[in-house]
């Protein structure tokens, strides 16, 4: 009888210890699942973070861009004068000269913008000279 107590106080003294290793286990897999779940908020808070940044500089470069172009349509609108078209229609003529030999050389047709501006001046200046001519003599 005696053995058998004995045998049945191991036997709680086993059960005893496998509660409390099954205890200890519990409480380390509850602390390792705390801490893989903190490590992944922070991964998270982080990943948040980054993409806050990203979405901070790319608004920013946006920003500067939008700023950029509008910059450059209104300088383009300063630009844009009667004087500057004709340059640009004079070097583009420039840029697209021919070079012919022999006997007959083609006329070149002068557009009336080429010769516009040119011709305005002179009549201005002819007509300067005449009203300046005609208020002297009186």
């Amino acid at each position: 009888m005696e053995k058998q107590r004995v045998i049945e106080k191991e036997a709680e003294t086993q059960k005893k210890i496998a509660f409390s290793e099954a205890e200890k286990n519990a409480g380390v897999s509850k602390i390792l699942m705390e801490q893989k779940l903190t490590e992944k908020e922070s991964a998270r808070q982080q990943q948040e973070i980054e993409n806050q940044m990203y979405i901070a500089r790319e608004k920013s470069l946006a920003d500067a861009d939008y700023y950029r172009v509008i910059k450059e349509a209104e300088s383009n609108d300063l630009k844009l004068t009667p004087q500057f078209l004709e340059l640009k229609f004079i070097e583009a003529i420039a840029d697209n000269t021919k070079i012919f030999f022999g006997e007959k050389v083609p006329n070149m047709i002068l557009d009336q913008r080429l010769l516009g501006s040119f011709l305005q001046e002179v009549s201005k200046e002819v007509s300067k000279e005449v009203s300046g001519e005609g208020v002297s003599r009186k």
